[in-house]
Protein backbone atom coordinates (compact mmCIF):
# COMPACT_ATOMS: atom_id res chain seq x y z
CA UNK A 1 0.00 0.00 0.00
CA UNK A 2 2.45 2.26 0.87
CA UNK A 3 4.46 1.82 -2.51
CA UNK A 4 1.25 2.33 -4.40
CA UNK A 5 0.81 5.57 -2.73
CA UNK A 6 4.54 6.85 -3.23
CA UNK A 7 4.27 5.87 -7.36
CA UNK A 8 0.60 7.58 -7.37
CA UNK A 9 2.29 11.04 -5.86
CA UNK A 10 4.96 10.26 -8.03
CA UNK A 11 2.99 9.92 -11.41
CA UNK A 12 0.51 12.90 -10.67
CA UNK A 13 3.35 15.26 -9.89
CA UNK A 14 4.65 14.13 -13.20
CA UNK A 15 1.38 15.15 -14.56
CA UNK A 16 1.14 18.06 -12.89
CA UNK A 17 4.61 19.21 -13.99
CA UNK A 18 3.75 18.80 -17.27
CA UNK A 19 0.48 20.70 -17.54
CA UNK A 20 1.96 23.64 -15.96
CA UNK A 21 4.92 23.56 -18.24
CA UNK A 22 2.34 23.44 -20.54
CA UNK A 23 0.26 26.14 -19.35
CA UNK A 24 3.08 28.37 -19.48
CA UNK A 25 3.45 28.72 -23.07
CA UNK A 26 -0.14 30.19 -22.82
CA UNK A 27 -0.86 33.65 -23.06
CA UNK A 28 -0.58 35.30 -19.75
CA UNK A 29 -2.37 38.17 -17.97
CA UNK A 30 -1.99 40.06 -14.95
CA UNK A 31 -4.54 41.32 -12.17
CA UNK A 32 -4.61 42.87 -9.04
CA UNK A 33 -6.96 41.80 -6.25
CA UNK A 34 -7.97 42.80 -2.97
CA UNK A 35 -9.49 39.29 -0.24
CA UNK A 36 -11.29 40.05 2.56
CA UNK A 37 -11.60 36.68 4.87
CA UNK A 38 -13.46 36.51 7.71
CA UNK A 39 -13.45 32.96 9.81
CA UNK A 40 -15.50 31.99 13.20
CA UNK A 41 -14.35 28.34 14.72
CA UNK A 42 -16.55 27.20 17.20
CA UNK A 43 -15.91 23.89 19.63
CA UNK A 44 -17.93 21.57 20.06
CA UNK A 45 -15.88 19.06 22.41
CA UNK A 46 -12.79 17.87 22.26
CA UNK A 47 -13.00 15.95 19.12
CA UNK A 48 -15.85 18.21 16.96
CA UNK A 49 -15.76 21.82 15.86
CA UNK A 50 -17.26 23.83 12.89
CA UNK A 51 -15.58 26.36 11.11
CA UNK A 52 -17.83 29.12 9.29
CA UNK A 53 -15.83 31.19 6.79
CA UNK A 54 -16.33 34.18 4.46
CA UNK A 55 -14.68 35.52 1.68
CA UNK A 56 -15.28 38.90 -1.02
CA UNK A 57 -12.76 38.71 -3.53
CA UNK A 58 -12.52 42.06 -5.28
CA UNK A 59 -11.15 42.28 -8.88
CA UNK A 60 -9.53 45.89 -9.52
CA UNK A 61 -8.78 45.81 -12.88
CA UNK A 62 -12.18 44.69 -14.18
CA UNK A 63 -15.29 46.93 -13.48
CA UNK A 64 -17.86 45.48 -10.89
CA UNK A 65 -16.44 42.13 -10.95
CA UNK A 66 -15.82 40.06 -7.38
CA UNK A 67 -16.72 36.81 -5.80
CA UNK A 68 -18.37 36.10 -2.45
CA UNK A 69 -17.47 32.12 -1.22
CA UNK A 70 -19.46 31.62 1.81
CA UNK A 71 -18.40 28.18 3.78
CA UNK A 72 -19.95 25.65 6.67
CA UNK A 73 -17.85 22.37 7.68
CA UNK A 74 -17.97 20.03 10.77
CA UNK A 75 -14.53 19.00 11.64
CA UNK A 76 -13.49 15.86 13.82
CA UNK A 77 -10.22 14.64 15.51
CA UNK A 78 -9.58 11.04 14.53
CA UNK A 79 -6.09 11.00 16.60
CA UNK A 80 -3.72 13.73 17.48
CA UNK A 81 -2.46 14.38 13.85
CA UNK A 82 -5.46 13.75 11.58
CA UNK A 83 -8.73 15.49 11.10
CA UNK A 84 -11.16 14.69 8.80
CA UNK A 85 -13.71 17.65 7.89
CA UNK A 86 -16.83 17.61 5.65
CA UNK A 87 -18.94 20.50 4.17
CA UNK A 88 -20.93 22.83 1.89
CA UNK A 89 -19.41 25.77 -0.07
CA UNK A 90 -21.40 28.79 -2.05
CA UNK A 91 -19.91 30.03 -4.38
CA UNK A 92 -21.02 33.39 -6.17
CA UNK A 93 -19.65 35.17 -8.97
CA UNK A 94 -20.75 38.62 -10.18
CA UNK A 95 -19.44 40.02 -13.45
CA UNK A 96 -21.04 42.01 -16.34
CA UNK A 97 -21.65 39.99 -19.36
CA UNK A 98 -22.80 41.46 -22.70
CA UNK A 99 -23.85 44.44 -20.74
CA UNK A 100 -25.50 42.29 -18.26
CA UNK A 101 -24.76 41.82 -14.94
CA UNK A 102 -24.65 38.51 -13.41
CA UNK A 103 -24.99 36.72 -10.76
CA UNK A 104 -23.31 32.86 -11.16
CA UNK A 105 -23.67 30.09 -8.32
CA UNK A 106 -22.18 27.24 -7.39
CA UNK A 107 -22.51 24.80 -4.95
CA UNK A 108 -19.46 22.95 -3.75
CA UNK A 109 -19.88 19.95 -1.35
CA UNK A 110 -16.35 18.66 0.30
CA UNK A 111 -14.39 16.40 2.06
CA UNK A 112 -11.27 16.87 3.68
CA UNK A 113 -8.47 15.01 5.48
CA UNK A 114 -5.55 17.20 7.74
CA UNK A 115 -2.56 16.03 9.28
CA UNK A 116 -0.68 18.22 11.49
CA UNK A 117 2.83 17.97 13.06
CA UNK A 118 5.64 20.12 14.69
CA UNK A 119 9.17 19.99 13.88
CA UNK A 120 10.28 22.17 16.96
CA UNK A 121 8.27 25.06 17.30
CA UNK A 122 7.14 25.46 13.52
CA UNK A 123 3.90 23.66 13.20
CA UNK A 124 2.84 22.08 9.76
CA UNK A 125 -0.60 21.30 8.07
CA UNK A 126 -1.21 18.90 5.19
CA UNK A 127 -4.73 19.16 3.84
CA UNK A 128 -6.23 16.95 0.67
CA UNK A 129 -9.83 18.65 0.01
CA UNK A 130 -12.15 16.91 -2.21
CA UNK A 131 -14.74 19.36 -3.89
CA UNK A 132 -17.96 18.13 -6.11
CA UNK A 133 -18.85 21.34 -7.97
CA UNK A 134 -22.17 21.70 -9.54
CA UNK A 135 -21.59 24.91 -11.73
CA UNK A 136 -24.89 26.71 -13.32
CA UNK A 137 -25.07 26.69 -16.91
CA UNK A 138 -24.63 29.52 -19.43
CA UNK A 139 -25.56 30.11 -22.81
CA UNK A 140 -25.23 33.75 -24.44
CA UNK A 141 -24.30 35.58 -21.63
CA UNK A 142 -27.74 34.11 -19.33
CA UNK A 143 -28.35 31.81 -16.63
CA UNK A 144 -30.30 28.45 -17.92
CA UNK A 145 -31.76 25.80 -16.35
CA UNK A 146 -29.42 22.71 -15.26
CA UNK A 147 -26.08 22.05 -13.57
CA UNK A 148 -22.43 20.96 -15.07
CA UNK A 149 -20.91 18.68 -12.74
CA UNK A 150 -16.76 18.34 -12.06
CA UNK A 151 -15.06 17.28 -9.16
CA UNK A 152 -11.86 18.87 -7.88
CA UNK A 153 -8.44 17.89 -5.86
CA UNK A 154 -7.09 20.39 -3.29
CA UNK A 155 -3.37 19.59 -1.96
CA UNK A 156 -2.36 21.78 0.29
CA UNK A 157 0.88 22.21 2.69
CA UNK A 158 0.78 25.35 5.21
CA UNK A 159 3.60 25.82 7.71
CA UNK A 160 3.91 28.69 10.95
CA UNK A 161 6.38 29.71 12.41
CA UNK A 162 6.35 31.91 15.59
CA UNK A 163 8.20 35.60 15.29
CA UNK A 164 6.91 36.17 18.74
CA UNK A 165 4.05 35.85 21.42
CA UNK A 166 1.90 37.85 18.97
CA UNK A 167 3.04 37.17 15.66
CA UNK A 168 3.31 34.41 13.73
CA UNK A 169 4.34 34.28 9.94
CA UNK A 170 1.90 31.27 7.72
CA UNK A 171 3.55 30.62 4.78
CA UNK A 172 1.26 28.35 2.66
CA UNK A 173 1.32 26.72 -1.25
CA UNK A 174 -1.78 24.55 -2.62
CA UNK A 175 -2.54 23.10 -5.81
CA UNK A 176 -5.87 22.66 -7.42
CA UNK A 177 -6.44 19.85 -9.63
CA UNK A 178 -9.20 19.32 -12.02
CA UNK A 179 -11.40 16.57 -12.62
CA UNK A 180 -11.89 15.18 -16.63
CA UNK A 181 -15.64 15.90 -16.70
CA UNK A 182 -15.17 18.84 -18.63
CA UNK A 183 -12.57 20.98 -20.97
CA UNK A 184 -10.46 21.62 -18.91
CA UNK A 185 -6.60 21.07 -18.14
CA UNK A 186 -5.50 18.56 -15.60
CA UNK A 187 -3.95 21.65 -13.65
CA UNK A 188 -6.08 24.16 -12.94
CA UNK A 189 -4.78 26.38 -10.01
CA UNK A 190 -2.16 27.08 -7.74
CA UNK A 191 -2.05 29.57 -4.96
CA UNK A 192 1.18 30.68 -3.01
CA UNK A 193 0.93 32.68 0.28
CA UNK A 194 2.61 34.54 3.23
CA UNK A 195 0.52 36.01 5.43
CA UNK A 196 1.70 38.00 9.18
CA UNK A 197 -0.79 37.02 11.85
CA UNK A 198 -1.73 39.32 15.02
CA UNK A 199 -2.87 37.22 18.17
CA UNK A 200 -4.86 39.24 20.77
CA UNK A 201 -7.04 37.24 22.74
CA UNK A 202 -9.25 34.79 20.96
CA UNK A 203 -8.75 37.30 17.56
CA UNK A 204 -6.01 36.55 15.00
CA UNK A 205 -6.14 39.59 12.12
CA UNK A 206 -3.60 38.79 9.12
CA UNK A 207 -2.51 40.73 6.39
CA UNK A 208 -0.53 38.88 3.24
CA UNK A 209 0.26 38.38 -0.07
CA UNK A 210 -1.49 35.66 -2.77
CA UNK A 211 0.03 34.93 -5.83
CA UNK A 212 -3.18 33.04 -7.31
CA UNK A 213 -2.01 31.17 -10.60
CA UNK A 214 -5.70 30.18 -12.51
CA UNK A 215 -5.67 28.35 -15.68
CA UNK A 216 -8.05 28.82 -18.06
CA UNK A 217 -8.86 27.21 -21.06
CA UNK A 218 -7.38 30.32 -23.58
CA UNK A 219 -4.76 31.65 -20.73
CA UNK A 220 -2.78 31.79 -17.95
CA UNK A 221 -3.90 34.31 -15.11
CA UNK A 222 -1.85 35.75 -12.88
CA UNK A 223 -3.73 37.42 -10.18
CA UNK A 224 -1.94 39.24 -7.32
CA UNK A 225 -3.94 39.66 -4.14
CA UNK A 226 -3.75 41.37 -0.99
CA UNK A 227 -5.13 39.50 1.62
CA UNK A 228 -6.67 40.91 4.66
CA UNK A 229 -8.70 39.05 7.38
CA UNK A 230 -9.66 38.08 10.99
CA UNK A 231 -10.35 35.07 12.56
CA UNK A 232 -12.54 34.41 15.97
CA UNK A 233 -12.58 31.19 18.21
CA UNK A 234 -15.17 30.33 20.88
Amino acid sequence: MFFKIIYRTALLTLMLTSQMAHAQSKKTTNESMVWVELIESIKLSDRFSMTLLYHHRTFLDREETHQNVYWASGNMKLVKPLTLTAGLIYFQFHKLASDNYLTVPEVRPFQAISYTTKVGPVKMVFRYMLEERYLSRLSEGQIVDGHNFNFRQRIRARVYYPISKKFKLELSEEFLINGQQMDTDLFGQNRASARLLYKVGAFNFNIGYLNWLVNTKNELQHRHSLMVGMSHKI
